[in-house]
């Protein structure tokens, strides 16, 4: 076996692109584009492996060195995104991969690697803890919008369409960074009440321009406000929504239900497969949110390479977090705005 590991280049996108493409039901985030991405966003540096024999690539793992204030050193497949780790269709490169992973953790002195596999890799991962914390809710999508809504409860079809009878509109831009700007705004307002740091917004302009007629931003508007936004990426056979918010002010119109409603009416029509509603704790309010649409949760499956103290936990509901949660929602919005970019380089 002539099987060569190495840190990829400019050079391998063409090839890396050809690989995961080939994969449809693969997701997004094993995309080259996220390597300049994250980078330039976050400032966090890219060190992807593929494993090539014979000049074709077999395997790839898109991997990112973090530094954070609050966890140390890191090398995670792939922060901010719900999926990631090691892609190949081989036993053999798989486990190769994993031996260069803990290589470059020894090499890079971190406290820990984590891989965010949508798939168990318990089999080329063995001497790895696990956590399944977390599901992704994804829904099969029908042929046509018109049969999509006839699957739903009448309760849910009236929760849809009560927006638009109370005045909402919703447009979807495609390949266009226009609407970034009233993406962001409720994005950033949202992150402030939920006790959150905010993203910079260089990473959504920079994910539009990069992965262009793939992105669909869906945004609704009341009097002419923006109310609720997200964007949606489309990988393969379907796509999903990793970032979405509607505003407080705005509950008793429930502009969150037009915004996915458009989303999943854009999928339908689009002619793709599944719609992936992002990643849930089981049982919490956003996974029965989902579920009421006809979700059906994914376990995901988080590995790490590390001491069971070097373990991150960065769930924001955990209690070390709370106090900071509560000061963070108090906080103007400019100055969230301002602090959040710098604090979520340490939140991947």
């Amino acid at each position: 076996m002539n099987l060569e590991i190495r840190i990829a280049t400019p050079t391998d996108a063409d090839a890396w692109n050809t690989f995961v493409r080939e994969r449809p039901m693969t997701h997004h985030a094993f995309a080259w584009e996220w390597r300049d991405i994250l980078h330039a966003s976050f400032g966090h540096e890219p060190r992807y492996l593929v494993a090539v024999e014979n000049a074709i690539v077999v395997g790839v793992v898109p991997l990112f060195l973090v530094k954070s204030i609050l966890f140390g050193r890191a090398l995670v497949s792939v922060p901010y995104l719900n999926a990631g780790g090691i892609l190949t269709d081989r036993h053999d490169v798989a486990s190769a991969l994993a031996q260069r992973l803990e290589e470059e953790a020894s090499r890079e002195r971190v406290k820990y690697v984590e891989l965010r596999h949508q798939e168990s890799a318990a089999a080329h991962l063995p001497s790895w803890a696990e956590r399944s914390h977390k599901v992704s809710m994804i829904l099969s999508l029908a042929p046509s919008s018109d049969e999509m809504m006839k699957r739903f409860s009448s309760k849910l079809r009236s929760q849809i369409r009560r927006p638009e009878k109370e005045g909402a509109t919703s447009r979807i831009e495609i390949d266009s960074s226009s609407g970034v700007d009233d993406f962001y705004r409720v994005f950033a307002e949202n992150m402030r009440d939920l006790g959150t740091p905010v993203y910079p917004k260089e990473l959504f302009r920079r994910t539009i321009q990069a992965f262009g007629s793939r992105c669909r931003t869906s945004i609704v508007s009341i009097a002419g406000e923006p109310a609720a936004a997200g964007i949606t990426i489309t990988q393969g056979h379907g796509a999903e929504i990793p970032w979405a918010s509607s505003l407080r002010r705005f509950n008793n119109v429930s502009p969150n239900m037009l915004l996915y409603w458009s989303a999943i009416r854009a999928g339908c029509e689009a002619g793709e497969q599944y719609f992936d509603f992002g990643s849930s704790s089981p049982d919490s309010g956003t996974y029965r949110f989902k579920a009421q649409w006809g979700a059906e949760p994914k376990a995901l499956h988080w590995y790490y390479h590390a001491a069971p103290e070097n373990i991150p936990d960065v769930n924001p509901k955990s209690a070390k977090f709370a106090f900071a949660v509560k000061v963070w929602q108090r906080l103007p919005l400019p100055i969230a705005n301002l602090a959040g970019p710098v604090l979520t380089k340490s939140l991947p």
